[in-house]
């Protein structure tokens, strides 16, 4: 019994340890702010359907695989073509609402939306992501406009 204690104690403690900076970076919310919208729209969790929006938003902009460690590749280079009007994408997490990650979001780039990630403290990749489609529409059922109504350029 002695020796399952030595060697179940410094595991949990291990495990505990361990996981405590990766809550650091969790996010709990995000908020997009760019042309065309007069207030954020902010997204986060508030029953299915926006646990959905939020859930799909984290995914198909790769917020996860920017912050956490062994996790597949996600970012690469700059896809060709126009990119269109640019949106910053602001995700926070505990404790509080720490600002987690930047990304800057192209909804309506020619060939689909596509996501920057840039350097940053706390991020583990960085660089351009061709995101799915569905963030395109998750977005347009968040507030975004249907069309883009000015081109932007981002502030990095």
């Amino acid at each position: 019994m002695r020796r399952l204690l030595t060697l179940t104690v410094p595991v949990t403690l291990l495990t505990v340890l361990m996981a405590a900076p990766a809550q650091a970076k969790a996010i709990s919310h995000g908020e997009l702010t760019g042309p065309g919208l007069s207030t954020p729209i902010v997204v986060k969790p508030g029953g299915q359907a926006m646990d959905n929006r939020l859930n799909s938003l984290r995914t198909g902009t790769a917020a996860h695989a920017a912050l956490y460690r062994g996790l597949p590749q996600a970012f690469g280079a700059r896809p060709m073509g126009r990119l269109g009007p640019c949106y910053r994408l602001e995700w926070y997490g505990p404790p509080g609402d720490t600002l987690v990650l930047t990304q800057y979001v192209y909804p309506y780039a020619k060939r689909g939306p596509v996501v920057r990630t840039p350097r940053q403290s706390g991020a583990v990749q960085h660089g351009w992501l061709r995101a799915p489609s569905y963030v395109k529409s998750t977005l347009h059922t968040l507030g975004l406009p249907k069309k883009p109504s000015a081109t932007a350029r981002c502030h990095l």
